[in-house]
């Protein structure tokens, strides 16, 4: 049996940069890009992102990170749960971060409950 993931076309725009906060790395850019990843997978996935981190390279941003979900459908209690690494792509165009792709880099992982897929 394969658990099947539903894509989810999400458009989202963030204001100008000025209204961020500062990110870890002490850029408004960064803080935006990382709202507007939060946004997205508000969006997409109805589960817990974790340690989204992001790369930022002047007009171009990457964040990274991993999400655990639950799903309620499927006969085998051993894939209730899974973990999934994952990669978006921002770039910043006419003073706003629109966002551009996803890819998934790792999982999914499953497992019987959240603490097995915690750490994969």
């Amino acid at each position: 049996m394969r658990t099947a993931i539903a894509g989810v076309v999400v458009a989202v725009v963030v204001a100008a940069a000025g209204s961020a906060a500062r990110g870890a790395d002490g850029s408004a850019d960064e803080a935006e890009v990382l709202k507007l990843d939060q946004r997205i997978a508000d969006g997409v996935v109805r589960g817990d992102t974790d340690s989204v981190k992001a790369e930022m390279h002047g007009d171009v941003a990457i964040t990274y990170g991993r999400y655990l979900a639950h799903t309620t459908t499927g006969d085998d209690p051993g894939r209730r749960w899974f973990s999934v690494w994952f990669e978006r792509v921002y770039a910043k165009r006419d003073g706003r971060w629109i966002y551009l792709s996803h890819r998934t880099v790792h999982g999914p992982t499953f497992g019987a409950d959240r603490k097995s897929v915690s750490d994969k």
